[in-house]
């Protein structure tokens, strides 16, 4: 089972279905300097994110969380709105799950989860690991991180899976990023300004959650992902079908599990393959295909990745099947 989802929009902010932890600690999140490096929106005011519920509205826009706390309904194609995870854990012993638990002062119960990038590292740290990947000294160990290969301003174009793979140095682990943002240039936590295309270094490090005790809930505290959308069109679909759900059940449970899991990795190996197989399949056709404009090439393009991936998808219940 998939304990990872995102929360509707009624439980952060809906009267009575309020979770605890929204009415005591608000709506707002922090983003972080991975998700901001995928595109991400970022207020350079309050370092807030935007992040998105599972709830559409009536124009089949998805109802999100705006830097300030407010509602904004956003177009599911959408690369720089956030996610902020939330967790099911009815059916966990948070005691063996989560680590480092601890109550705050205001009476909600704080943990530490699966690691992730996170911050980008000191401007030496930088320097000392990109000489030490140039010269080829950096172990890479047995796992990655799946985001989306696609450029921020890219809509419709389907999800497509791009690995970041994990390096060690001094017994502590290090992702490599191509700065894809929003708004370039950016200034990230280490008060050192990017430009999209620059190489920077993220720690992978414990991502802090908030346990809801009432409901058997948790939510991150940061966004730790964005770049991924939440359907390539409008819709008003269940949750389960859309490609942010796809997503969470595809690639991120195995963070929760043994990543030193060899054969779930060369198994999902395979699949990130299948996917490329497929995506180049699609580009040679529509490239045979000179007289389509852009747009037409676009429908054609979301038609024929539909086609396709219901061949896909078997493989894919076996690779999920691992975690289970």
């Amino acid at each position: 089972m998939n304990y990872l989802t995102i929360l509707p929009y009624d439980l952060i902010n809906y009267g009575y279905t309020q979770l605890d932890i929204f009415q005591k600690r608000g709506l707002c999140a922090k983003i972080t300097d991975f998700a901001i490096l995928l595109g991400g929106y970022i207020n350079v005011t309050n370092k807030n994110g935007a992040y998105w519920t599972q709830t559409t509205n009536y124009k089949e826009k998805i109802s999100c969380i705006s830097s300030d706390g407010n509602k904004i309904f956003i177009n599911p194609n959408n690369y720089n709105i956030g996610i902020r995870l939330a967790i099911d854990c009815s059916n966990l012993d948070i005691n063996k799950v989560f680590s480092n638990i601890s109550r705050a002062s205001d009476g909600i119960l704080e943990a530490n989860y699966f690691n992730y990038a996170n911050k980008a590292v000191s401007k030496e740290l930088q320097q000392k690991l990109n000489k030490l990947y140039d010269d080829g000294l950096l172990k890479q160990v047995h796992s990655s991180i799946i985001t989306d290969m696609a450029r921020v301003d890219n809509f419709n174009r389907p999800f497509f899976p791009k690995p970041y793979y994990i390096y060690e140095y001094n017994n502590k682990k290090y992702i490599r990023v191509i700065a894809n943002f929003q708004a370039s240039p950016t200034t990230l936590s280490n008060n050192i300004s990017y430009n999209t295309g620059d190489i920077v270094w993220v720690d992978y490090s414990p991502c802090r959650i908030w346990i809801d005790e009432k409901t058997n809930k948790a939510i991150f505290e940061d966004i730790i992902l964005s770049g991924i959308p939440f359907n390539l069109e409008k819709c008003q679909c269940d949750f389960n079908d859309t490609i942010m759900k796809q997503f969470i059940d595809m690639y991120l449970p195995p963070l929760s599990h043994n990543l030193n899991n060899k054969k779930s990795s060369n198994n999902k190996q395979e699949l990130i393959q299948m996917q490329q197989m497929i995506f180049d399949q699609i580009n040679t056709y529509l490239n045979n295909m000179p007289n389509l404009t852009k747009s037409q090439k676009r429908i054609e393009f979301i038609k024929i990745h539909n086609i396709l991936v219901k061949t896909f998808n078997e493989e894919k219940r076996k690779i999920l099947s691992l975690y289970k």
